[in-house]
């Protein structure tokens, strides 16, 4: 701590946090007289119900002219009215529910849409989100987007898989018109989880308007994002949960030359074949097979050379894992990286009554290998949650359990804009056959939640030798006890040059189990936009630090400085953005900078390129560049490329997909690696949906 408080760090980094500190509060008196919003949970919207379900074209068909709007949005974070109007309306019949979106534009001509591949990110693009919460639990929300070409995207609460056969469709038009434009969404019931008999859903709309850069909702959530203050579709008449049974599977082949078979040994020629089955029952429960599934279209990442003392997080985009990921606990008791690929897999996933469930089972013949996770999960009230997760794996050489117990949440505030305390409690132990490995860890934390200041103070314990095989947890944690108290402040501002200003403080203070310091780290970090699209970022940490040395700990102790500043700027309409990220400081007893300038391109609506070089100078220097180039050719078909230049070594990726996502899919990937043979392979998914009987076909 003296050597912050005696370093021209101080300055800079008090400066900082003082300017922000005065900033935000000037803010928010200003919001506070601002505040007109009608409370989120208070907005209700009656549906309407229909025999004559609206065309879904985008124009909105006389069947609507009588249906009450949705009334005016709000923004959250600056506590204000957006610049356009937006009006949301609602019609239901047994089969869906259907939405009609006017997004009003006084200046039509700058209305902007790039994207037209379905499942894509919107990006910049004017857009509209209805968010659905059917069980009205305030933690299930699924979202369903449309952009102002009629361009879909989705993501399912809970985690699905994006083939439409596999996930289930809605459907969703777009037009353009003098006063702005229209959207028509249609969601059918069958594709959706619910309570048998619901007749309230939980509802959110929001818009990005691209002119103005606004994200605005109809429900206030408040500053805090707090998903209880969503509004309600009353009066709904969902058919019962008894008649839906869902079947879907998704069979592949896949040939390649000089690719490496599911053991990781390269043949000069390979063939393969596996299938993916999911089925739904009544809504509630998921259940997925996976036989001998495919992984070799995941791309390697490109690790970036930045210093860092611990394993850094990975996601995983493996399909199998992606279904379902929030059932399964967090990544410090199940990281999936950890599983390679294996011959079978199930998995099954849902909610019954006020629990969540999951569980998942992986079997690998070659390895003799076998995982599994499971984890339930009571919900206490719309704040709070207690659970258990269990995660095993046995790996020949050694097997290991967790077991973990989790109670976190947040405690209602004294008005909507009142601060929340939050607290979070979670004692887990680790058991191992074959190597040490048995532990126990424990985090206790209490907290300040308000809507521009959050304020927590955590202590936590682990033992030496706690091992979760299977998860993600920082190796130097490992035989140490410390607190971390931590202060951050941001807020957005409605008007004016600036747009939105942060800063935080920490504080990470540990020992060893025998009593020993093992760092004493000082943070400070700002960030601030402005409203030309200017991105300004910048911190300091400061302290010593023991670095492990096999099971122990190392007699010296480091002398850590690290800073690190970021500059950049965006386009509105997202068609470019460049910046440079520079560090640099006095890390583990040596020299560190890192240089990162990056660059992103969209020359044209189906083109995009990008480009990153990364300099670290680090016991050595080592060199990185990266360039990426895309063309969407039509909604479906697409190719890409990347470049990699590794200190003297090039790498290149070429691929071409086609995605109709209903049918046949179509991938193929060519890889030329300095140190290895020429790779080329291609992948055929065939998805084919069945409903049971009774149920209904959606619109």
């Amino acid at each position: 701590m003296r050597a912050f408080l005696d370093s021209p760090s101080r300055h800079v980094a008090i400066a900082a946090l003082a300017v922000a500190l005065a900033l935000i509060a000037r803010g928010s008196l200003h919001a506070q007289a601002l505040d007109k919003a009608p409370l989120g949970h208070t907005r209700e919207l009656a549906v309407r119900t229909t025999t004559v379900p609206p065309v879904i074209d985008g124009a909105l068909d006389p069947v609507w002219l009588d249906v009450p709007p949705s009334g005016d949005f709000w923004i959250s974070e600056y506590r204000r009215a957006p610049a356009e109007r937006t009006e949301v309306r609602v019609l239901a019949d047994q089969e869906a529910i259907y939405f009609a979106i006017t997004a009003y534009d006084s200046q039509p001509s700058g209305i902007h849409a790039d994207q037209t591949q379905r499942d894509r990110s919107m990006g910049l693009d004017d857009q509209i989100t209805i968010e659905l919460d059917p069980y009205h639990n305030h933690r299930l929300i699924s979202k369903f987007s449309v952009n102002a070409n009629g361009t879909q995207s989705d993501a399912f609460a809970g985690g699905r898989g994006q083939k439409i056969d596999w996930k289930g469709d809605w459907q969703a038009a777009a037009r353009r018109t003098p006063e702005g434009w229209t959207a028509e969404i249609a969601i059918p019931f069958r594709i959706l989880e619910y309570q048998t008999g619901a007749s309230v859903f939980g509802v959110n709309f929001l818009r990005y308007h691209a002119r103005t850069q606004e994200w605005s909702r109809w429900a206030d959530v408040t500053p805090q994002y707090l998903p209880e203050e969503s509004g309600h579709l009353v009066g709904l008449r969902p058919p019962p949960n008894r008649i839906v049974t869902r079947l879907a599977l998704m069979p592949y082949a896949s040939g390649g030359i000089n690719t490496p078979d599911r053991n990781g040994v390269v043949d000069d020629q390979t063939a393969t074949a596996g299938v993916d089955v999911r089925l739904d029952l009544a809504r509630k429960v998921t259940n997925v097979l996976s036989v001998k599934p495919d992984f070799s279209q995941i791309e390697a990442t490109v690790l970036d050379l930045s210093f860092n003392y611990n394993e850094k997080y990975r996601f995983d985009p493996r399909p199998f894992f992606q279904e379902g990921t929030t059932f399964f606990g967090d990544r410090e008791y199940f990281y999936s990286t950890r599983i390679p690929d294996f011959l079978v897999g199930g998995k099954t996933f849902g909610r019954l009554g006020g629990f969540q469930t999951g569980a998942l089972v992986t079997v690998d013949d070659a390895t003799d290998r076998q995982d599994y996770v499971a984890s339930v999960r009571r919900e206490l009230g719309a704040t709070a949650t207690a659970g258990v997760t269990v995660v095993g794996t046995d790996q020949g050489a050694f097997s290991n359990q967790l077991i973990g117990v989790q109670s976190r949440g947040r405690l209602p505030g004294n008005g909507r804009l009142a601060g929340h305390v939050t607290y979070n409690l979670d004692v887990s132990a680790s058991s191992t056959q074959g190597q040490d490995g048995d532990g126990t860890r424990s985090i206790v934390s209490l907290g300040y939640a308000g809507p521009y200041l959050q304020f927590a103070l955590t202590g936590d314990k682990m033992d030496r030798f706690y091992f979760p095989a299977n998860g993600l947890i920082a190796a130097d944690l490992r035989g140490t006890q410390g607190l971390q108290p931590s202060l951050s402040v941001g807020r957005g501002f409605g008007a004016g040059w600036l747009r939105q200003l942060g800063a935080s403080a920490s504080l990470n203070a540990r020992q060893t189990l025998d009593g020993d310091l093992q760092r004493q780290e000082w943070s400070v970090y700002a960030n601030g936009e402005t409203r030309s699209n200017i991105q300004v970022s910048g911190g300091v940490t400061v302290g010593p630090y023991r670095p492990r040395n096999g099971a122990g700990w190392q007699d010296s102790v480091y002398d850590d400085r690290y800073y690190t500043g970021t500059v950049g700027r965006y386009s509105g309409n997202g068609r470019y953005g460049y910046g440079l990220t520079y560090s640099r400081g006095f890390l583990a007893a040596e020299d560190y900078s890192d240089v990162t300038p990056y660059a992103w391109l969209k020359p044209t609506a189906t083109t995009s390129a990008t480009y990153t070089y990364e300099r670290a100078d680090y016991a050595g220097r080592t060199e990185q560049h990266i360039l990426s180039a895309s063309w969407d050719i039509t909604p479906e078909d697409s190719i890409s490329g990347r470049w990699v230049q590794y200190n003297d070594d090039p790498f290149y990726r070429l691929t071409y997909r086609r995605m109709m996502r209903r049918g046949f899919d179509v991938f193929a990937v060519f890889n030329k690696d300095p140190n290895v043979d020429n790779q080329f392979i291609a992948k055929v998914v065939w998805t084919l949906n069945a409903v049971g009987a009774g149920s209904r076909k959606s619109p």
